[in-house]
């Protein structure tokens, strides 16, 4: 059999130094190492999760202003979820759900209409107050 490998560094020319020459680093070992979910080495292959949705409406760019203020008061009305507790992370909280394009009065304007659906009120030192349903 005819030798691949070079003289002067005893490599086969298809070998990185590290990789296969001899460390005891295999390049499948490589391969798990790239396609595993942890940084340590796995058996199973990497299969990336991708987010689906139903319709297109589920999708937050997608939604109108009516379902992003319903989804907002959804959310502070579950006591089961973390929800603001001032009236400036509330404010934060609308201005992400609309990509923080919304002006100031939107905003005031939304939170208004969230204490005048009983979902909210504040205290003098803007605490959020949340309604018991």
């Amino acid at each position: 059999m005819i030798s691949t490998t070079t003289p002067d560094s005893g490599l086969s020319p298809n070998t990185s130094p590290g990789i296969g020459s001899g460390t005891g680093f295999d390049h499948l070992e490589l391969l798990e190492m790239t396609t595993c979910r942890h940084r340590h080495s796995c058996r199973e292959p990497f299969e990336p999760t991708i987010a689906r949705h139903a319709s297109l409406a589920e999708i937050p760019p997608l939604r109108t202003t009516e379902e992003r203020i319903a989804r907002i008061k959804d959310e502070l009305a579950d006591k089961t979820k973390s929800r603001p507790g001032t009236r400036k992370t509330l404010e934060n909280k609308v201005q992400s759900a609309f990509e923080n394009k919304a002006e100031p009065e939107f905003i005031e304007k939304t939170i208004k209409s969230f204490i005048q659906a009983g979902v909210l009120d504040f205290t003098e030192t803007d605490k959020v107050l949340y309604k018991v349903a």
